[in-house]
This record gives C-alpha cells, structure tokens and sequence, in this order.
C-alpha cells in the first residue's frame, strides 16, 4: 500500500490563540498542543515530535506523544509542548514506528498537508520560532526600515563562487547558487556557497545609498 494512501494530518493550537499556524512566531509564555492523527492501518505506536534548533550543529529534541482516543479508523495523539526553555528558531516533524517501518511526517507547503515518509529519506519539515515575551521593541523601530537580503541571490557577480564537487542547484531557485543537498537528519539545511565576499561586497555602495 502506498505511503500516500495513508490518512495522516497534524493540527497545532496556541494556548494565547484558538489557532496557530507553525510557520509562526510565539513567546515563550505560550504552550502549543498537537494533535496527531494516523491512520490505523498503519499500525502506528510510539510518534514523538522531533525539534532541531536552526543552529550550525543542530540540537535535536524530543517530546513523546500520548494516545488520545480512536474512531473507526483514525488513532489521535496529542502532546502540550510548553515553549518557556525554547528561545529561537526551531524546525518539527514526528517520527514514529509502523506496518511500514520508520516514518515520519513530511509536510508539503504546495498543498498545506502532511505525507508519510520513510525515516531515512529527505523530507519537508515546519518551521517555528519562539520569542522572549518580556521583550519591548525599541521606539525607532516605528520609523525605521528593513532590508533583508538573500545573500545567495542578491548579486551574482562575475567572480565563480567556489563550489564543493557535491554542491547541487536547488529545483526552487532554478538559477540559483548552487548548495549541499539536503540530508534525512538535516532536510532543512541546503548550506549555500555564494557568501558576502561574493555577493554582498560588490554591492555595498548600493545598500549604503539607501540609508542602511
């Protein structure tokens, strides 16, 4: 039976909110509950929630879910993950074992849903961030400008950026810098290879220009 026959969702609610969406922003007061549901063909026990911060040497943590109740066919899991010890940028998938062996969720931003997927395959994870609650932005902020700049695209210059021989180019840039391919524990970390040096400098007369 295919993995995408299987019915799966994962549904997320602020403890400050009826409803939140994980590609969000909470503080660190706040408490989010998951709620799982999996099919019973698949036999599933033991899901956890998986946390890796956004940090180079990512720190992974886990949380079990507990078994909520189950209908005809569908098992429910929840788990209240309270946010008061996490501070930054945080990526989510649940893993748990199956009739199929180790999967875990893969979400699919296309559609707004999650898929099965094998445990050691690469995979789509949810992103979230946590902030200090305490926190008062300061009063220029109201007045002031951002600019963002996505270093391995805001110039591509006429210099070769150097490259690793396992580098790939990114189906979603397209003509894009090419990067280190994603990995199953590391799906979110495509480490780019078009730095400052390369792309920013030449260009910095141009930031300054606009009052950065």
């Amino acid at each position: 039976m295919p993995l995408s026959s299987y019915r799966i969702s994962l549904d997320v609610k602020s403890r400050r909110h009826d409803f939140a969406y994980l590609f969000s922003a909470f503080d660190n007061e706040d408490t989010l509950t998951f709620s799982l549901t999996l099919s019973r063909q698949l036999g599933a026990f033991s899901p956890v929630l998986e946390l890796y911060d956004a940090d180079e040497h990512a720190q992974r943590l886990t949380f079990a879910f507990s078994w909520q109740s189950t209908d005809y066919d569908t098992e429910l899991y929840t788990l209240q993950l309270p946010l008061r010890k996490l501070k930054g940028l945080y990526y989510a998938s649940c893993i748990f074992e199956s009739c199929e062996g180790m999967l875990r969720l893969s979400y699919d931003p296309m559609h707004y849903t999650y898929r099965a997927a094998r445990a050691d395959e690469a995979y789509e994870p949810v992103g979230f961030t946590v902030y200090e609650a305490s926190y008062e932005t300061p009063d220029w902020f109201s007045g002031g400008i951002l600019y963002q700049i996505f270093v391995d695209r805001f110039y591509r210059g006429s210099v070769a950026v150097p490259c690793r021989e396992d580098a790939c180019l990114d189906p979603d840039w397209r003509t894009g810098s090419r990067s280190i391919p994603p990995i199953a524990a590391h799906p979110f970390r495509t480490i780019p290879f078009s730095g400052a040096r390369f792309t920013v400098l030449p260009k910095r007369w141009t930031i300054c220009s606009r009052s950065a």
